[in-house]
């Protein structure tokens, strides 16, 4: 299988300029080598795009000198990538080259929500098998592998593709990177427990929650205008946004998301899970029509014992956990869907990192 490959932040100011990192040149003639090597893979470039003003500036109170400033010689990628690869398809162009940091308050490392000219999101279009390389280890690759894995993707890391601020940061990286997914084969089981049975976990109930509107055109057109990252999970902003759309219906409105407002959602991962091999249980007084989760009715953690084998991981809130814990589960405190998320993505997904 042909992977796609993601070649992070390969600027002149990482690698001769004001933030020049080790190994460096070095690693832009491995990735080349190995672009070439691969004619077929498709070929993503990410890039740092700060204006004058960015936070991460040292003179704007950030942490860094100046760097990859939009325009500059040392925000270009290397020209080696243009001369170099045999491919034109696989050189760096308009249509491939995915900026970040390009909003002056945020400090961005990771690329997993760059965007091309088109303004393309780079999470959207790369495929479920991507090999990460670039600069530098310790930050933007780190961040951006974290980012790819939390969204389930099949992930390879070469070292020898790679360019460090630190060397003793670049192996601990490594290791770390390495130590993903080690768990994975011990979890027979994921317990949601009950502190999930409302909208603790939300992100992926767009068509539950359109269901349980009882198909009200109003609320449902509002769901789609409004529904994203913003508003996932959190029943209240959706509601507050619907009334500012139509005041006059509030009391309609405020009806409708109470008749929902204790229904659980599912996690966009669980299907994912499922297709691993792992059960998902979900303890709740309510249930959603799929066949995603094992709905069981709360009870202490004991008590679900018999029905998931001990080797599995509850996940809930810290008094659920601490109940768990003594029964015996491996636990893991999740206060909302975001940190349920990455944490579970980083016990179950292994990352292949090779030389």
């Amino acid at each position: 299988m042909t992977k796609d490959i993601l070649v992070v932040d390969c600027q002149y100011d990482f690698i001769d300029g004001t933030l020049a990192c080790a190994h460096a040149e070095e690693a832009v003639k491995n990735i080349i080598r190995y672009i070439n090597a691969h004619p077929d893979a498709r070929v993503f470039y990410s890039a740092d795009w700060h204006g004058p003003k960015h936070c991460s500036y040292i003179p704007n109170g950030g942490t860094w000198p100046v760097h990859c400033q939009a325009g500059t010689h040392g925000a270009e990628l290397h020209s080696a990538f243009t001369t170099d690869i045999k491919n034109p398809e696989q050189r760096p162009s308009e249509s491939n080259i995915y900026r970040k940091g390009t909003y002056d308050a945020i400090e961005e490392y990771s690329a997993f929500r760059a965007r091309n000219i088109e303004g393309d999101d780079l999470s959207q279009v790369l495929g479920q098998d991507v090999l990460i390389c670039g600069i530098a280890t310790e930050f933007c690759v780190k961040e951006t592998v974290l980012e790819f894995v939390a969204s389930w993707r099949n992930i390879d890391v070469s070292a020898s593709m790679l360019g460090w601020v630190d060397g003793e940061g670049h192996k601990k990286t490594i290791a770390e990177l390495s130590a993903l997914g080690a768990d994975a084969d011990k979890i027979k089981a994921i317990i949601l427990g009950e502190h999930f049975g409302d909208w603790a976990i939300g992100s992926c109930c767009h068509d539950a929650m359109k269901k349980l509107f009882d198909e009200n055109s109003l609320i449902n057109s509002i769901i789609d205008s409004a529904w994203g990252n913003r508003f996932s999970g959190d029943p209240a902003k959706l509601m507050t946004a619907a009334i500012s759309a139509a005041p006059e219906r509030e009391q309609e409105i405020r009806d409708a998301f109470g008749r929902i407002g204790k229904h659980p959602a599912v996690p966009s991962n669980i299907p994912t899970l499922k297709e691993s091999g792992y059960r998902v249980v979900l303890m709740s007084n309510y249930s959603i029509d799929t066949d995603a989760v094992e709905f069981v009715k709360p009870q202490a953690p004991e008590n679900i014992a018999g029905i998931v084998p001990q080797e599995s991981l509850f996940a809930a809130d810290e008094d659920t956990c601490r109940a768990a814990e003594a029964a015996g589960f491996r636990t893991l405190p999740s206060p909302d869907i975001n940190h349920l998320r990455k944490a579970l993505s980083r016990m179950l997904v292994k990352v292949d990192v090779h030389d």
